[in-house]
């Protein structure tokens, strides 16, 4: 049977289609959203939040929490004295500033690891880049790129307007404002 001359019954909207998030679970390590995206692979839901990194470092002492808090305000934060006083919508943002040694710190804290480029790559497809929270940031991965790690899915630097993509890769050899990370768990 041949189609129909009518083609616009054909067109689809495939680029507004959203997959569904796979089934989630509470990693017992940090008690973060973690989903299966593979056989022997769960990857966190989303990056790594200030919150969660605050757990981190006032259970292990790795940095000092209001050092490292001051470090990622911006000019318009403000907080009191305490870090109890941190408002609700910075404690969501993703944890930056963290360098790849203070990442891996983290996941191992949390029994994790950080992904691979590829990992990062297959698994965040298989969420989906805005389902996975994608393009707020720069996220560390394990791999390896000239005298640093490859970094992916933020912002073009150069445009201030720019959204971050799955397809963008870059590479950093510090801590920065614009990269963060989320953790991988084998098995």
């Amino acid at each position: 049977m041949s189609p129909p001359d009518d083609q616009s019954q054909w067109d689809e909207r495939t680029e507004e289609y959203e997959r569904p998030l796979p089934i989630t679970e509470v990693w017992p390590g940090d008690g973060q959203p973690i989903c299966r995206v593979a056989p022997r692979l769960r990857i966190d839901v989303s990056t790594v939040s200030v919150a969660a990194y605050l757990r981190f470092l006032r259970a292990t002492g790795h940095w000092d929490p209001v050092a490292w808090v001051g470090s990622i305000l911006d000019e318009n934060d403000a907080i009191g004295d305490e870090l109890i006083d941190l408002p609700q919508a910075l404690l969501e943002r993703p944890a930056v500033m963290v360098s790849i040694e203070d990442a891996r710190a983290y996941g191992r804290w949390a029994q994790k690891r950080l992904p691979l480029d590829t990992e990062w790559h297959e698994a965040v497809r298989s969420i989906g880049f805005s389902n996975a929270g994608g393009g707020l940031v720069w996220e560390w991965t394990a791999s390896r790129h000239r005298t640093g790690h490859i970094v992916r899915g933020g912002r073009d630097r150069r445009r201030l307007d720019a959204h971050g993509r799955f397809t963008h890769r870059s590479w950093e050899d510090e801590a920065v404002r614009d990269v963060g990370f989320r953790c991988v768990v084998d098995g």
